[in-house]
């Protein structure tokens, strides 16, 4: 189906609604944009969900109810701990839909100021144009830039004018009202396109929260079925253990900022490696390359902050550039450089973080110790020669 002029989440009555059986639970109608840029429609629940989401979801509930139906205290825990993760995702999902459909109105809300704006800028201009009226206003007193100025209305310094006729005044007001309905619109079209950056930076949010959410809750799901399949050794307090940040441990060293241990120090490694060689960085250009390097996560977006979906998301995309890291390794990585352990990771953090990775494994002073390891191996087999370290 490919008739609708705007992709987004819109409520029943608003939008065309697709075709065939209505969805059981339908509430919304999600209209999204292919490949080929035709729009199709889809019902979805109160959630967002398309039917096969929903039935999906079912049979999940179904699987995790036998967990329920156990005699055994820590089978029962699987479920409970299941139904607040469940819940957890259903009001996310549904703020993340709500989100969307506000997101959605405003969008139509912005396009409609702007055919205003379009429409009364070209009404003003066909007064301006007007050949009678250009040469009434040769004959005014006051010269035809000031009486076209709208800068007035907007400031609602009406000049007192005097016509020649009737006709050059009347066109006159019917300027000084266009101008009106114009600065209305185009005030109008800044305040919601605040409104829309505010919902979008929302939904940034929103995403990384149902992002862990889903994450929990799959975890469980999985971790029942290898305790039904026989696992006794998996329970809830494992799933939960496996699921809680890192915690680091005191009177370890730190590099800089960032504790550079074990597989952190690898995973933490390889980013800045994905860094380097994708970036072209040195020392000379670190601040700015850094910089870089953050807009490939935010897209673009000048934002200061991170949420944990956001930062993972990029596995894929570093992982297709030669760098793989799943997206379980930039979990960690993330969790490594939100010093501040508030889940969001701060501009400000990624740089000093970045930095100080960067100084530890590619910096001159890496580079001279590795120069000078090399040398003495060389001078131990007796092959020792003068080459740099690269």
């Amino acid at each position: 189906m490919s008739s609708y002029t705007m992709a987004g989440m819109f409520a029943q009555g608003k939008v065309r609604n697709p075709g065939g059986k209505l969805m059981d639970g339908a509430k919304y109608v999600h209209v999204y944009e292919d490949n080929a840029g035709n729009k199709h429609g889809n019902w979805v629940d109160a959630e967002g969900r398309t039917a096969g989401e929903r039935e999906a979801h079912k049979k999940q509930v179904e699987f995790m109810s036998s967990a329920g139906k156990s005699k055994y205290p820590a089978d029962k825990d699987f479920l409970d701990s299941y139904n607040m993760s469940d819940k957890n995702c259903n009001t996310f999902h549904r703020d993340s839909t709500m989100n969307e459909i506000n997101i959605t109105q405003i969008k139509g809300e912005i396009a409609g100021f702007g055919k205003t704006v379009k429409a009364s800028e070209y009404r003003m201009q066909s007064i301006q144009n007007d050949e009678k009226v250009a040469l009434a206003a040769l004959s005014i007193q006051q010269s035809a830039e000031e009486i076209w100025d709208n800068k007035q209305v907007k400031e609602n310094q009406f000049k007192q004018v005097s016509f020649p006729n009737k006709e050059s005044m009347g066109r006159y007001l019917q300027y000084q009202l266009e101008a009106i309905t114009y600065h209305d619109a185009v005030d109008s079209k800044q305040t919601k396109q605040t409104e829309m950056d505010d919902k979008i930076s929302k939904r940034k949010i929103l995403e990384g929260q149902l992002f862990n959410a889903q994450h929990e809750r799959e975890a469980y799901v999985g971790d029942w079925k290898k305790r039904r399949d026989g696992d006794l050794s998996i329970t809830v307090a494992v799933t939960k253990e496996r699921l809680a940040p890192p915690k680091r441990k005191r009177g370890l060293e730190r590099t800089g900022s960032v504790l550079m241990t074990g597989e952190a120090k690898e995973l933490a490694t390889a980013l800045v490696d994905f860094f380097v060689d994708k970036v072209g960085v040195t020392e000379a250009n670190l601040d700015n390359s850094i910089e870089s390097f953050w807009r490939i996560f935010d897209g673009d977006e000048g934002s200061n902050k991170l949420v944990l979906g956001q930062f993972t998301q990029m596995s894929q995309v570093i992982t297709d550039a030669g760098q793989k890291l799943t997206r379980n390794d930039m979990k960690h990585i993330f969790q490594l450089l939100d010093t501040d352990n508030s889940g969001t990771l701060e501009k400000t953090e990624f740089v000093k973080e970045i930095a100080a990775i960067f100084h530890e494994t590619h910096g001159e002073q890496s580079k001279k110790q590795k120069a000078a390891s090399n040398a003495r191996a060389a001078a131990f087999f007796g092959t020792a020669n003068n080459n740099d370290a690269t």
